[in-house]
């Protein structure tokens, strides 16, 4: 089952702004379970934790919580939040899959249509972008293609750097394991 990280703004100027915030959120999680997918949307659960602790520490825990999901779904006016333009730049970087980077304003609906449609054909048929797929993807038609054990061991020697393992054997495909580290 895939596991959609839900980000949107969260923080707003008193707590009725806050309420709303989270309940957009609410409502695009609700759509990804609708579609089968779990979502992991951590607005809620923060809705009555305002000081408990430094803004950069929910940050940090959101960003970990984030980087165990398949990919990230995003609320309409997420541009309005530091820490969802933070959330998306850590994403990119981790190579999870961003849908919903068209909205433009909390009203938008038809970019939400447009993005679940497009995380559903990603669950489903199993397209990402994702750096990891297409260095996996890379790498498969590299080990394919070559026929000299150095040139082998050139490649796995880099994947084990990026925290890649690949097991190859003969004319099979190659299997993998581990998460890539950038």
């Amino acid at each position: 089952m895939k596991v959609i990280y839900i980000a949107g703004k969260y923080r707003g100027p008193n707590s009725w702004a806050v309420e709303q915030n989270i309940r957009a959120a609410e409502e695009v999680a609700a759509r990804v379970v609708q579609l089968g997918m779990m979502p992991m949307c951590t607005h809620p659960m923060t809705r009555h934790m305002g000081g408990l602790a430094s803004d950069e520490h929910m940050l940090a825990g959101t960003l970990e919580i984030m980087s165990r999901c398949d990919a990230v779904l995003l609320v309409p006016n997420w541009r309005d939040s530091e820490g969802t333009r933070a959330e998306v730049a850590e994403a990119k970087r981790l190579g999870l899959p961003v849908f919903g980077e068209g909205y433009a304003t909390a009203s938008d609906c038809q970019h939400t249509d447009l993005s679940i449609d497009d995380l559903e054909q990603w669950a489903e048929h199993g397209e990402s972008t994702s750096v990891e797929a297409r260095l996996r993807d890379a790498l498969e038609q590299c080990l394919v293609a070559s026929d000299n054990v150095d040139g082998r061991e050139s490649i796995h020697a880099a994947c084990r750097k990026v925290g890649l393992r690949i097991d190859y054997a003969g004319d099979m495909a190659p299997t993998w394991s581990g998460r890539m580290r950038l």
